[in-house]
């Protein structure tokens, strides 16, 4: 039996959708900044289940707030990939007792960022731990010291 308030039927998520309503542009610019589900539930003034209940009852505000948060993914992708092949400037000011000097410099490749990058794009790259690479390294070495016995 659904429950009711005031003789009313209570549809779950009912709350949260009249919230999105009122203040959408709003809600979308908090995802947009990093807003979680219990931010947004927050700034709704409902609880997260009620939210999520919102969310799953209604599929086209679900994919409204994920395009919001893809668009953050795609920045920060971007800049992921502007760090890891060195295409980052930097301006550095200096100031002296002649004045200041403004000049830009070349952030070169960040190892960091070309690791993450081909982490998370390339399925066929693979970082090695340390143990891996002792491993690898001693493989090989026992591969030379037969190599050389035999004596090619």
């Amino acid at each position: 039996m659904p429950k009711t308030k005031n003789g009313n039927e209570v549809i779950r998520g009912n709350k949260a959708l009249e919230a999105y309503k009122l203040n959408k542009a709003a809600i979308l610019e908090a995802v947009k900044a990093g807003a979680t589900h219990k931010d947004l539930a927050k700034i709704m003034n409902v609880g997260e289940r009620t939210l999520e209940y919102m969310l799953h009852n209604n599929p086209t505000i679900e994919a409204e707030i994920i395009a919001a948060a893809m668009q953050n993914v795609n920045e920060v992708k971007s800049a992921l990939f502007m760090r890891a092949t060195g295409q980052c400037k930097r301006t550095v000011t200096t100031t002296s007792a002649k004045g200041s000097t403004v000049t830009t410099e070349t952030i070169p490749p960040d190892i960091t960022a070309i690791r993450l990058y081909l982490t998370n794009y390339d399925p066929d790259f693979k970082t090695m731990t340390r143990e891996e690479a002792e491993i690898k390294k001693e493989g090989n070495k026992i591969k030379r010291e037969r190599l050389e016995k035999e004596e090619w």
